[in-house]
């Protein structure tokens, strides 16, 4: 104790060196059960940072985290967190190890790494809860090195956690390159230097692979090898800044972000060593697939996961897994993706796991992403380790509401759709797409619910006092309005509906919280008709636990809460009507060289735009004399980009332009379209229309002209489709006359090489045909109006002149 009251004094009086002396000496003596580790750590955290020791005093910080049992993933950062290191720069190695139980390895390993021809490296080490000596070797190799860090995990994270959380420590740093490097691999003296070098010398080139041999850990004989290994790539910080950190899995991630970095990049920024310059050791007892007899099929099935996931990232143009620790996808990059993403909040007891198992079960194949609230316990395995799983436990947060847990981090998502379930249902195969149309129905200005009651007009108590219960499990036949919806089988948008956590004041009364929301804010909450034993309960829990059973207990708070109000009749959805100025329009026009056509496109624009909100982009390419707009317009605002003339070898690049100032606008349904169409009459009430009818989560695009066609660039052949009546043709192509939504205006076009035209200089831009291409491949879905809505006359491209007279754009 002594030690610390000195280390104490001597950073109160700024002495920060002999402090920083005392406190790792006292962390020396102390015992792991002294929960004291933590505020020691924090302690130390300043005083390395006022020495300028800022990755000492980030692993420090984090380390002080980990034995706190707090969530780093949500930690808030002290002040001088994003200072930046001097000794650190861009031609700085950072390494990352992850070691688990590698106590006759680590010291060879690290020798390896010490006698590198690049001297310039950074080394930090993440001991994984080993229960061999592992630490021990790494603290005495810590105080040889200044450049050698240390993590203590409390807890087995896996590899790829604890390759983050080693990032973590650097991100904020001005290092030029990273690696992961196992805990029995021993690098070759010539590695390092070479694959810098291919870096350095082709700045085209974002990282390096190499290849390996096989070393037996017992006979030192060579048994095998690759030449090319995923876990051997040498990376520059570019890529880390663009696509984030390891998928946290046990296994695999290392090809898994190899991959996801090729397709973000393209092959041509790979620059590849064909020589093996890394000895790997081969421990079978160690290797988590070999030791499975399901190995291989387990990698099979990861590389099909993360690739379909990979296709989705592409198409989104959103590439980061990020600093998640554990907790699944990233909160904030969900959101970012799209309002079609579906979100699921469930709060869970302990003495529920068995139940909760099959409601995720039931869930995870229809959402993107569930967040388990546990209460009073905490536990990552099992099913709660699956990748779309978030735990978020009250022994990290210190805070149990019960039944309000659910909506925990509700207000950090502000466009998808949320649901809100229970740990003891079992939720049928359509229950999210269900809910989805019923909520559209209504353009998602609605609470939607299976479970609810209406009140009597003054009630009194809360239970006793209702006219009518319409249950989950019992057959309800048509929709009904209700007071107060059950948030155990609840969906609503969170465009619209959105509330803090704090809103809640008292635990396991959701329902009443979130009705008293509905009513504050005049927002209907419907019944979905359902049949009975659509939703069931399971049988893996005591009935008798429920919330139902143990709110009817609190009675008098809920009393307390409704007493005094009033209950006229439930506000009912179908009053609700969208006003045309609800939604917002962006129009997107390219031009070049036709004044006269574009006048003419923004005047019917203009005519049909009366009512809406619609803004347009107008992209001029370089026309001669220059495009200039009439400010009389009446309806629309037009926002002008001009540029030199890029053509069409470069169209690719004028569309991001035009996606990119589209984006910026944030609007509910986009258009794009040349500047040589005319609109049919009520133009923007029929594509809106049409749109709408469409039911598909997968809809990307709308085709809004007919020109015959019945394939193009993805070999599917159109057919009709009909959705309650509406008959439409699914495409899966688009062209660039077209209306979407938020999914594909955040996409980019990859550059188009100028290869394409070398023996076929006719061939179009190459922009429709990529679009269309990755999306198919994506999974998403295109359609084309039966009946064109735009009107395209035989008259020359400006830009596709030679394809245009081969194939005129004719409207059918």
């Amino acid at each position: 104790m002594l030690d610390l009251v000195n280390a104490n004094s001597l950073f109160r009086n700024k002495k920060y060196s002999e402090s920083i002396d005392f406190y790792n000496k006292y962390l020396n003596e102390l015992g792991e059960e002294k929960r004291e580790r933590f505020s020691v750590y924090f302690n130390l955290s300043e005083a390395l940072a006022k020495r300028g020791n800022y990755v000492a005093a980030r692993v420090a910080y984090i380390q002080g985290l980990l034995y706190h049992g707090k969530n780093i993933h949500s930690f808030i950062k002290p002040h001088w967190w994003s200072c930046k290191t001097e000794s650190i720069n861009s031609e700085t190695v950072v390494i990352l190890i992850p070691v688990f139980e590698a106590e006759d390895t680590l010291e060879e390993v690290v020798h390896s790494l010490y006698i590198q021809e690049y001297s310039d490296i950074l080394i930090v080490a993440v001991n994984d809860n080993s229960q061999d000596s592992s630490i021990n070797v790494l603290e005495k190799l810590g105080r040889k090195r200044s450049n050698f860090h240390v993590v203590d995990n409390v807890v087995n994270n896996g590899p790829f956690i604890s390759a983050n959380i080693a990032l973590a420590c650097l991100e904020p740093e001005d290092f030029g390159y990273f690696m992961k490097h196992d805990s029995d691999d021993i690098l070759t003296p010539m590695r390092i230097i070479r694959q810098v070098k291919c870096l350095r010398d082709d700045k085209s080139k974002l990282f390096s692979t190499s290849g390996y041999s096989r070393i037996d850990k017992k006979s030192k004989e060579v048994v095998g090898g690759k030449k090319r290994g995923h876990n051997m790539t040498l990376y520059s910080k570019r890529v880390f800044d663009a696509i984030g950190y390891y998928d946290e899995v046990r296994f695999g991630a290392d090809s898994e972000y190899l991959e996801r970095a090729l397709l973000k990049f393209g092959k041509a920024s790979e620059a590849y060593i064909a020589e093996r310059l890394t000895l790997a050791y081969l421990d079978p007892e160690k290797n988590i697939v070999s030791k499975n007899p399901l190995g291989s099929p387990i990698r099979v099935k990861y590389q099909s996961r993360f690739r379909s996931l990979h296709l989705k990232m592409k198409a989104l143009n959103s590439w980061k897994y990020s600093q998640t620790f554990g907790e699944g996808l990233m909160l904030n990059e969900i959101s970012k993706i799209g309002h079609e993403i579906v979100v699921c909040g469930i709060a869970s007891l302990e003495n529920r796991k068995k139940a909760i198992e099959d409601a995720l079960a039931s869930l995870l194949p229809q959402v993107d992403i569930v967040i388990v609230y546990q209460n009073g316990y905490k536990d990552r395995s099992g099913i709660f380790s699956n990748p779309k799983v978030l735990v978020i436990s009250s022994l990290d947060t210190g805070v149990d509401m019960g039944d309000a847990g659910k909506f925990y981090k509700l207000s950090s998502f502000s466009n998808v759709y949320y649901f809100s379930c229970d740990d003891d249902l079992i939720y049928p195969c359509n229950y999210v797409s269900e809910m989805k149309s019923f909520l559209k129905k209504y353009d998602n200005k609605i609470i939607a619910s299976c479970h609810g009651r209406v009140m009597v007009k003054k009630p009194i108590s809360y239970y006793r006092d209702k006219k009518k219960v319409y249950h989950f499990a019992n057959h309800v036949s048509e929709e009904a309005p209700v007071h107060f919806g059950g948030t155990g089988v609840m969906a609503f948008h969170t465009s619209f509906v959105n509330f803090n956590f704090n809103f809640f004041r008292t635990p396991n009364m959701a329902d009443v919280w979130v009705g008293l929301y509905a009513q504050e804010n005049k927002i209907p909450v419907m019944i979905l008709p359902h049949h009975e034993n659509w939703i069931k309960h399971s049988d893996k829990f005591d009935v008798e636990t429920t919330i139902f059973r143990s709110g009817k207990d609190k009675e008098g708070q809920q009393d307390l809460l409704i007493s005094g109000m009033e209950f006229c009749q439930p506000l009912n959805a179908a009053s609700i009507k969208k006003s045309k100025n609800d939604f917002k329009i962006v129009v997107g026009i390219p031009t070049y060289n036709r004044h006269d056509f574009l006048k003419n496109i923004l005047q019917r624009i203009d005519k049909e735009a009366k009512g809406y909100n619609v803004e347009v982009v107008v992209n001029d390419d370089g026309s001669e004399p220059p495009v200039s707009l009439s400010p009389s317009f009446k309806n629309i605002k037009v926002d002008l980009i001009s540029s030199v003339n890029l053509g069409k070898k470069k169209y690719w690049e004028t569309v991001n332009k035009i996606f990119n100032a589209m984006e910026s606008k944030n609007a509910d349904l986009y258009y794009y379209m040349a500047d040589d169409l005319d609109i049919v009459d009520d133009f923007f009430d029929k594509s809106i229309s049409s749109w709408m009818k469409i039911k598909d989560d997968e809809k990307l695009s709308l085709n809004l002209l007919n020109d015959g066609r019945d394939k193009c660039w993805t070999n599917y052949d159109r057919h009709m489709v009909c959705f309650n009546g509406f008959e439409v043709y699914q495409s899966q192509w688009l062209d660039m006359i077209m209306m979407f939504d938020h999914k594909l205006v955040k996409q980019r076009v990859d550059e188009i090489p100028l290869s394409r035209w070398k023996n076929r200089p006719n061939l179009s831009s190459g922009v429709g045909a990529q679009l269309s291409t990755k999306n198919h491949r994506a999974g998403f879905a295109m359609y084309q109006v039966k009946e064109s809505l735009v009107r395209h006359g035989d008259h020359d491209s400006q830009m596709n002149f030679e394809e245009r007279k081969l194939n005129p754009l004719l409207t059918k």
